[in-house]
């Protein structure tokens, strides 16, 4: 009978050691498994790696956007470009190959094109050589509102 007593005395202790306290770190991840919250950022607060294909950006002059995770399959560019000289619009993948070639063009344009992005796992590069001003905004391809 003490044999027993002992045991469930040690097994009470032992039991009591791997208690989680209530306001411990590991009670905090308990709490929030499954869950999750979006945090709002406003678009300058946004740094070039943004997730899916929604991009947009102005600017003037020559300039490269870096780490850019669009999703594989097609993409719509909608540029805009207010100058006399050339503009050249071109995404190139991490190991410097050309996807697409955007637009190659001089004096001012506005139009759509599109690219094909070849897979998922890869980061993408924007070139823009340009002398004048452009804005230039990426959506994902929607093919059925686009027929």
């Amino acid at each position: 009978m003490k044999k027993n007593i002992w045991l469930s005395v040690l097994a009470l202790l032992i039991l009591t050691g791997c208690k989680i306290n209530i306001n411990s770190p590991q009670s905090a991840r308990d709490d929030n498994y499954g869950e999750t919250t979006q945090a709002s950022t406003s678009i300058n607060e946004v740094d070039d790696k943004l997730a899916g294909t929604m991009f947009s950006k102005k600017g003037s002059g020559d300039d490269v956007f870096t780490n850019l995770a669009f999703k594989k399959g097609p993409v719509i560019a909608n540029i805009t470009f207010k100058g006399t000289e050339k503009i050249v619009v071109r995404i190139v993948d991490s190991d410097g190959q050309e996807i697409a070639k955007l637009i190659d063009t001089q004096g001012n344009y506005i139009g759509k094109t599109m690219a094909q992005i070849p897979k998922d796992a890869d980061t993408y590069i924007l070139e823009i050589k340009a002398e004048g001003s452009w804005s230039i905004q990426f959506s994902e391809a929607n093919t059925k509102a686009n027929q």
